[in-house]
């Protein structure tokens, strides 16, 4: 081999090495990818996406290695947004889980916003879990899923501590309503309960709770909140599909009654009833034992039937 074919081959060899070097550090580099994807009910209301957007902005700052993502899990929301001119943004579960396996995220953290966990938490766990079943280069190597902020008892008597601290500048005698969407027919809507549980053992009678999605919820608050609070709540729930109006039940009508409230004009009196001093005869059924010792009378034979004999006491 000559001199120029050496250093031909030399050349080669260290580049293939080189290349070998830097690739190594990217393939661990790849495999150490996080990302957190946070699922949101979802909102067409500007203002009230602020509220979702810091959650995204806190959870960048609380974790600056991993990239965080969002989605929504209404599909209504989602039609309306794009009928706004916003199609895919924010993009469903099942997108962004698609996003992030394409990019190369092997590590990520579904984190739900939603307060209880109802049905929209359950078709997240559904899509979490069949994600999950996917092995090889389609599937995400570690896929976790988060709980909702209410999911134990523990959960919601720190959640009744978060609150009380909220609202600690609330007037002592002012009422707090906190609206809750809730979920229909779901077992989750328990957790309602035991937040107005922990509430009302730590602060009593300030906060109620209440639910779009819950009947019994809403029958609490109609009996218990004072006529401010039932207004307020009117006025928050207005526009939605309520077979009532809260404002019907707390205020007096204006029409008179069907028939006028007077008083009793007459004391009401009792009369003596004659009552028979003599107890009233019975006439009572001959014992078995006497009826079937006597034959059948003669009267009893229907008409046109040969007799059946004289009638006499058996012996």
């Amino acid at each position: 081999m000559s001199y120029k074919s050496a250093l031909i081959a030399l050349l080669a060899a260290s580049t293939v090495f080189a290349s070998c070097a830097c690739a190594a550090p990217k393939k661990k580099e790849a495999d150490d990818k996080q990302a957190i994807l946070i699922t949101a009910f979802g909102t067409s209301m500007p203002s009230a996406r602020k509220a979702i957007d810091n959650l995204v902005a806190a959870a960048k700052k609380a974790f600056p290695g991993a990239d965080v993502r969002l989605a929504f899990t209404s599909n209504i929301i989602r039609r309306k947004l794009t009928r706004e001119g916003k199609k895919n943004d924010p993009p469903t579960p099942v997108q962004a889980l698609a996003a992030l396996n394409d990019e190369g995220f092997k590590k990520v953290c579904v984190m739900p916003t939603h307060i209880i966990p109802g049905a929209e938490y359950d078709e997240i766990k559904n899509v979490v879990e069949a994600w999950s079943g996917i092995k090889g280069k389609y599937g995400i190597k570690d896929l976790r899923l988060g709980k909702t902020f209410l999911s134990s008892v523990e959960a919601c008597d720190e959640m009744a501590d978060i609150l009380i601290k909220r609202f600690a500048k609330v007037p002592a005698d002012t009422a707090v309503v906190l609206m809750g969407h809730g979920t229909p027919h779901h077992i989750a809507n328990a957790m309602y309960s035991q937040l107005q549980v922990a509430l009302d053992k730590k602060a009593d009678g300030r906060f109620y709770i209440g639910t779009v999605e819950n009947e019994r919820m809403m029958a609490r608050s109609i009996i218990e909140l004072p006529s401010m609070a039932m207004s307020a709540m009117d006025t928050m729930m207005r526009g939605t599909a309520i077979t009532a109006s809260l404002r019907r039940m707390m205020t007096v009508s204006t029409h008179p009654p069907k028939y006028a409230v007077h008083r009793p004009r007459n004391t009401p009196t009792t009369h003596a009833i004659a009552v028979a001093t003599t107890p009233t005869m019975m006439e009572t059924r001959a014992p078995y034992m006497m009826r079937v010792s006597v034959s059948r009378p003669r009267a009893s034979v229907p008409s046109q039937w040969a007799a059946l004999g004289p009638c006499s006491r058996a012996e």
